[in-house]
């Protein structure tokens, strides 16, 4: 990036600093003392008031007005509504910090923003300061122009310096919590007026997509509802036709391209300057109901796949489909394109086997389309199997619970023995890899689950649950058996390529831990599967070793 690019940038105005301030909470710091003045006969009199520091205008005056700890009021001199502090409560934890994002117009139509972390610490190391100025560090920085992407510089670390960095897409100029686009104030939205941004309404755009949360967004953990606004200005200066879409009702559009990055080009022309151009391979009565739909992005792309898959346009047979089936309609629309059948011949056919297997005391229950599944998995057995899927006897046979019985049983008994067959490579590529003896310990390789889950009763532990895991070669379980008893469980360990991940022993070793002979073959047999040969060439001559342990490798760890 150039030096040159932010030559014509504005800087902040005493307005807007004076804006920044009123973000802020304004304190007046008082103290109590006695006030001498002298009575109308003469006596010197001494009458309780209230020394007053203002922290907003820096104002020090006293007044007789009576004054808590926390208490609500005003400003004698500059008018501002302020909570009174008593100067002698301490100030450790009176510091405050706000972010505020700064409209500073170039010309009508160079918009710049400019974001800004503003701190007030009224605790310094020298002690209290009851006026303290703001210290402003810059976060972001942001230039609008009519229909140009919107430019975005964050202040970052490169090349062995902190330079400001322009980012590849606009985002929200602070982070919060996953990423979200953090709360801040706006200064000087008055300014827009003057901008080609005049006619953007915030106060709509607020609304729309707090709609658009709810609908599509409150399932996700946000911990508060922070509107995108820099965002919804740098796409509203990019896309123009974004005033016509809120005010026309089609502000879910809109905010579904800003919170989520919909755009759904295939239907909508974010380029349009007029709303008749915005729409896409959709007519007028297609457009209308879209305005009226609830949901409006779920409604077009469902509306697009019946579309697709009935082979016209037919608004009132949609609606009427979508009225039976519910929230299973999309999915059956789904099928229906994957598996190239007959639209109306289909769902008659659900309607059919719904009717005749569904349960009677949940006949009357509206969208129970519990059927739904039953047909899907059968029509991925039947595929599976290598089935013929343009014979709709096979597609819609006649009695579906069935053909889907025997058509599960027939996939359960290939799936069982391609697992067997894996299962013996799995167990070979082991006993080659892993076979060891030491010290009057061995390996043991399991063979099937069966073996696994026998491990884990009898050792009280959890190793059953990774079987699936070993026979599909993700990890290996061995079992450590005492050579003298290969067939009793001892000790388990988990591998992974040569790593050991994990060794328990019974109940996880809560009350007894692993003995030392345990550990000792462990730390051996990870030196081992980091390097047979170098070890079995180490260990050859080894006179201790010799004198305690062996190495057999494909023979008696079975």
């Amino acid at each position: 990036m150039n030096d040159t690019d932010f030559e014509r940038m504005p800087g902040l105005t005493e307005d807007q600093l004076s804006e920044i301030r009123d973000c802020f909470t304004h304190y007046l710091f008082f103290r109590k003392i006695k006030k001498d003045h002298i009575g109308i006969a003469g006596v010197n009199d001494r009458t309780e008031a209230y020394e007053c520091v203002c922290s907003r205008c820096g104002a020090e005056y006293i007044t007789a007005q009576e004054l808590s700890h926390n208490l609500a009021t005003t400003c004698e001199k500059c008018g501002c509504k302020v909570t009174a502090k008593h100067r002698s409560y301490g100030k450790k934890k009176l510091y405050e910090a706000v972010r505020v994002l700064v409209i500073c117009p170039e010309n009508e139509n160079r918009v710049w923003l400019r974001a800004f972390w503003c701190v007030k610490n009224y605790q310094t190391e020298q002690g209290e300061n009851l006026t303290p100025k703001i210290r402003k560090a810059e976060e972001a920085r942001y230039l609008l122009e009519p229909r140009k992407k919107a430019r975005h510089w964050r202040w970052g670390y490169n090349g062995g310096k902190f330079i400001w960095c322009e980012q590849k897409n606009p985002q929200e100029p602070f982070r919060s919590y996953m990423g979200y686009g953090g709360d801040y104030y706006m200064i000087s939205l008055g300014k827009l007026s003057d901008t080609f941004l005049r006619y953007i309404d915030f106060r709509s755009w607020c609304a729309e997509y707090q709609d658009y949360y709810n609908c599509y967004l409150s399932h996700l953990y946000y911990s508060v509802l922070n509107v995108p606004d820099t965002r919804y200005m740098c796409e509203f200066a990019q896309y123009p036709i974004f005033e016509s879409l809120i005010k026309a009702g089609f502000g879910e559009l809109v905010a579904g391209k800003i919170a989520e990055r919909r755009v759904l080009t295939t239907y909508f022309n974010w380029e349009a300057d007029k709303l008749p151009d915005f729409f896409r391979n959709t007519d007028k009565s297609e457009i209308k109901w879209l305005h009226d739909a609830d949901y409006q992005y779920i409604s077009l792309k469902e509306y697009a796949l019946f579309k697709r898959v009935y082979g016209k346009k037919d608004i009132d047979r949609y609606q009427q489909d979508k009225e039976t089936f519910g929230m299973s309609f999309t999915e059956i629309l789904k099928l229906i394109k994957k598996y190239k059948l007959r639209y109306t011949h289909s769902l008659n056919y659900l309607i059919a086997q719904n009717d005749k297997y569904r349960p009677t005391d949940r006949i009357k229950i509206k969208n129970d389309w519990s059927m739904l599944n039953i047909w899907t998995d059968y029509l991925r057995f039947a595929k599976e199997l290598g089935y013929d899927m343009k014979n709709e006897i096979i597609t819609h046979p006649k009695e579906l619970m069935q053909a889907h019985d025997k058509a599960a049983k027939t996939v359960a008994a290939i799936q069982k023995k391609q697992a067997e067959e894996k299962a013996k490579v799995v167990n070979a590529e082991n006993k080659k890899k892993y076979a060891f003896e030491y010290a009057g310990l061995r390996i043991v390789i399991p063979t099937c689950p069966d073996d696994i889950i026998r491990e884990g009763k009898k050792l009280h532990h959890c190793v059953g649950g990774y079987s699936d895991r070993h026979f599909s070669g993700k990890l290996s379980i061995l079992f450590i058996r005492k050579a003298t008893a290969p067939d009793k469980p001892y000790v388990t360990m988990e591998v992974r390529g040569k790593k050991i991940m994990q060794v328990h022993g019974y109940r996880n070793d809560i009350k007894k831990p692993l003995s030392d002979e345990v550990l000792d073959f462990v730390e051996e047999f990870k030196q081992f599967i980091n390097d047979p040969k170098k070890y079995e060439k180490v260990r050859k001559n080894d006179e201790r070793y010799n004198s305690i342990g062996k190495i057999q490798q494909g023979g008696p760890a079975a």
